[in-house]
C-alpha cells in the first residue's frame, strides 16, 4: 500500500473542502455578492473551516513523525520494521499499543517467538494490561515457536467462562470479546492437542463445536474432533457431524464462510491456521 498516496489524497481533498468553504460565497451570491454579506456568510461555516484545518495539520504530522515508518511497511522489509521498532518502543514508555501490536506481527511473520516473549515480559512490569487485550497474540507466539507446555499453561490462565451467545453466528454475540474468549478457548484446546491431552482437548472442543457462536472457531473445533479425536476419544466424531450441519444451516454456502472469515483474517492468530481453516472449509462444504 502506498501511504504517500494515501496521505497527498487526504491533503487534497482537506483542501479542496477548505476552498469550497472560502469560495461558496461568489458561487451562491453571484452578482449580489459583497464583502459584508461574503463575510457575513463566511462567518457561518468558519467552526468547519477550523475542524479541517485542525484535521489537516494532525493528518500531516502524524504522517511525517511516521515517515520510515510507512516506507518500510511499503517496502515490505520486515527485518528492518523489526530493527526500527525495537530501537523506537524503548523511547516511547508508555508503548503505544498499535506498535506493540506491529512489534509482535512483525516478529511472528519472521518467526522470531522468542522476540514475541520478551516483549511480553516487558510488559508484563510496565503496561500488563496491554498483555491482556492481545493476550492471543503472545500465545500464539508460544504455539508459533513450538513451546507447547507452555503454550497450555499460557491459555489455561488466560481462558476464562464466557458466554457463548443466545443466537447461533450472531454477530452481536461472536463480535468483540466473545470472539476473543472463544478464539482463547480454541487456542487453549490446540494447546492440550499438541501437549497429547486429549480427553482435555476434546472437551474443549465438544463445548466450541456445539455452542461457539464464533463459526470459524466452532468448524476448527468440529474439524479437529473429527480428523484428529476421533478414533481416541469416544462421541468426537458424532459431535463433529452434528456441529457441521450446524455451521452449514446458518452459512449454507461456503461464500458465507469467507466472509466471516474476512472479518479476522489479517490476525495473526487466524493467519498461522490459514491451512487449518481452509481444511475445515473444504470438509464442511465440499464433502
Amino acid at each position: 500500500m502506498k501511504f504517500k498516496f494515501l496521505f497527498l489524497f487526504f491533503n487534497i481533498m482537506i483542501i479542496i473542502f477548505l476552498l469550497t468553504i472560502f469560495f461558496m460565497p461568489f458561487m451562491i451570491l453571484g452578482e449580489s455578492f459583497s464583502p459584508v454579506r461574503g463575510g457575513i456568510f463566511i462567518q457561518s461555516f468558519w467552526p468547519l473551516a477550523a475542524i479541517l484545518i485542525i484535521v489537516l495539520i494532525v493528518l500531516d504530522i502524524y504522517y511525517f513523525s511516521n515517515h520510515k515508518l510507512f516506507r518500510l511497511l511499503e517496502r515490505e522489509d520486515w527485518p528492518a520494521l523489526v530493527e526500527y521498532l525495537e530501537f523506537r518502543l524503548p523511547r516511547r514508555p508508555r508503548y503505544p499499543g498499535y506498535l506493540v501490536r506491529l512489534y509482535a506481527n512483525t516478529c511472528m511473520v519472521l518467526s522470531d517467538s522468542r522476540a514475541v516473549i520478551s516483549l511480553e515480559n516487558k510488559l508484563a512490569l510496565v503496561k500488563p494490561a496491554l498483555v491482556e487485550r492481545n493476550v492471543l497474540l503472545f500465545g500464539a507466539a508460544r504455539i508459533l515457536g513450538k513451546d507447547y507446555e507452555e503454550a497450555r499453561r499460557f491459555f489455561a490462565a488466560h481462558d476464562r467462562p464466557h458466554s457463548q451467545g443466545g443466537s447461533p453466528f450472531s454477530r452481536f454475540f461472536a463480535g468483540g470479546r466473545v470472539r476473543q474468549a472463544q478464539w482463547l478457548a480454541w487456542y487453549h484446546g490446540f494447546s492440550l492437542l499438541l501437549s497429547r491431552c486429549f480427553g482435555e482437548a476434546a472437551e474443549k472442543f465438544r463445548l466450541l463445536a456445539a455452542e461457539a457462536a464464533d463459526p470459524i472457531t466452532a468448524g476448527l473445533a468440529a474439524w479437529f474432533l473429527e480428523f484428529n479425536l476421533s478414533q481416541v476419544v469416544e462421541g468426537a466424531r458424532e459431535t463433529a457431524q452434528a456441529a457441521r450441519e450446524r455451521i452449514r444451516s446458518s452459512l449454507a454456502r461456503r461464500k458465507d464462510w469467507d466472509r466471516e472469515l474476512s472479518n479476522i483474517e489479517t490476525e495473526i492468530y487466524a493467519a498461522i491456521l490459514r491451512s487449518y481453516i481452509d481444511e475445515a472449509a473444504n470438509w464442511i462444504y465440499d464433502s
